[in-house]
């Protein structure tokens, strides 16, 4: 009952704690260069669609296709296209009804990724030894503030997408 509740963005900015400051603006650091990658991975593989499409326009015998890329080739079969375990496809059932498409191994990777960044900032520079009741209170605190961070990174993603 005490505290004030902050108005405006810089008395929104100046409650934080500074551990929570940089912790938000780290993860959202993390989140952008993920989005990034994945950018840059769309632009490339567009730009080498296009020109594997304006090689093979004049090409009839299309030579540009009969020379497989080795690196490309382990890249797709082994990590991006890969289902996340050998023996199931790629759609996950529940009996006859179909409850969604299990993640490739990459995009495994980058939630596994993501999920652990969050915990370890969570649970970062929170003094659990001095206080329980004030360690639960920066818990509380972090933890909302990396929810607003998860939630403008969702959003990103869904703009990605």
């Amino acid at each position: 009952m005490g505290q004030r509740i902050p108005r405006t963005a810089e008395q929104v900015e100046s409650a934080l704690p500074p551990s929570d400051k940089l912790i938000s603006h780290c993860v959202l650091v993390t989140c952008f260069g993920m989005f990034a990658i994945i950018v840059l991975w769309k632009v490339f593989r567009g730009l080498m669609k296009y020109v594997r499409k304006v090689a093979s326009i004049h090409d009839h015998n299309q030579h540009y296709f009969a020379i497989p890329d080795q690196n490309l080739s382990f890249l797709k079969k082994n990590i991006l296209y890969a289902p996340t375990w050998p023996s199931q496809g790629r759609v996950f059932k529940l009996g006859s009804v179909n409850a969604g498409v299990v993640p490739s191994r990459i995009e495994l990777f980058f939630l596994t990724t993501y999920f652990l960044i969050n915990v370890v900032f969570s649970l970062l520079y929170i003094p659990f030894r001095s206080s329980a009741p004030d360690a639960m209170i920066q818990l509380r605190n972090r933890t909302g503030c990396l929810a607003v961070v998860n939630m403008v990174n969702s959003y990103s993603v869904v703009i990605t997408f």
